[in-house]
């Protein structure tokens, strides 16, 4: 089975355009949307959203199915998802997590089978994780087996990291999106940012400080037999469009430091090895305003250059079709 995951992280700054060719542009065949203020009142990024997505409705018929859940949505293109169902949902006080099911179609592309993740979200101000709230998370991610667990993780490096190990994810299992910035990060000494530099094969390890990392992670659980992710040297620049300048997602940058500390390999043997887990490079001609993303391709092979060129062509059509 293969298939192509991404992450958004939308916010305010988002347009309802923006998020259209966005969903029509990308290769992803499952898209887990998370809500960069979910407890907002007035649900702007939700409505936004659900703007976009009924103007791709419009065109050739429905062209994905819709899980909408109160701290963000989950998508399944209908060329190759039948269903996305939800499965169980944990609540307390600011913290959520709720488990989904995609099922994958038979296709020349991949085998079915079915994609089993797991969304977290949390509040800015939520604080640490109760342990009446991550014990049932922890166990309920084991019993479903859940391979995939994606969100946005505002309660710190320590207790993501206790979350993580307690899921035995090992650090070749954790992607993130990191850029480079002009302003070094604060609160770190050399000592800290030379044992960072070290961590991501940094080669120069005093420009570490020079990168930020939003605290949104896409995770791969168990076993794999190949990663492949884009070097930090190839991290984009952040010019201050994608997230303006004083926007509340330029002041969640965390240093490189804060990035979570995790066990070189995984011990267990949740399920079956995935043969290859790819994160796709993410040029910011490519973006959004207002939306961070992370893309994971997994599976048996890559996507062609064939396949992502009928990608493009179909999001030209659709474009001149509704101009």
């Amino acid at each position: 089975m293969s298939v192509c995951i991404a992450h958004f992280v939308v916010t305010a700054e988002a347009t309802v355009d923006d998020l259209e060719c966005l969903f029509s542009y990308t290769l992803a065949n499952i898209v887990v949307v998370s809500y960069h203020d979910w407890k907002d009142k007035d649900h702007t990024v939700e409505r936004t959203l659900e703007q976009a997505v009924h103007r791709l409705h419009g065109g050739e018929g429905p062209q994905w199915h819709e899980l909408w859940l109160r701290p963000g949505a989950i998508f399944g293109k209908t060329s190759r998802i039948s269903s996305v169902e939800e499965g169980l949902r944990l609540a307390i006080g600011h913290h959520r997590f709720i488990s989904v099911k995609c099922q994958v179609r038979k296709s020349r592309l991949s085998a079915s089978g079915s994609v089993r993740l797991g969304l977290f979200a949390s509040a800015e101000d939520a604080g640490a994780y109760p342990d009446e709230w991550m014990t049932p998370v922890c166990r309920a991610i084991v019993e479903a087996q859940v391979r995939y667990i994606c969100g946005v993780f505002w309660s710190g490096k320590k207790e993501t990291e206790t979350l993580f190990k307690r899921l035995r994810i090992c650090k070749a299992g954790m992607f993130f999106q990191p850029f480079w910035i002009e302003k070094p990060q604060e609160g770190f000494n050399d000592d800290e940012f030379d044992a960072a530099a070290a961590r991501f094969d940094m080669t120069v390890p005093k420009n570490a400080r020079l990168i930020a990392v939003f605290p949104a992670y896409l995770v791969v659980l168990g076993r794999f037999s190949s990663i492949s992710r884009p070097g930090m040297w190839d991290a984009p620049n952040w010019n201050g469009k994608l997230f303006p300048c004083g926007s509340r997602t330029e002041k969640g940058f965390r240093a490189l430091p804060a990035v979570p500390q995790l066990p070189e390999k995984d011990e267990g043997t949740f399920g079956d090895a995935i043969p290859l887990v790819w994160q796709k490079k993410a040029p910011l001609d490519k973006w959004k305003k207002g939306v961070q993303q992370i893309r994971i391709w997994l599976g048996y092979s890559r996507p062609s250059k064939k396949y992502t060129h009928v990608i493009q062509l179909r999001h030209a059509r659709n474009k001149e079709r509704r101009e």
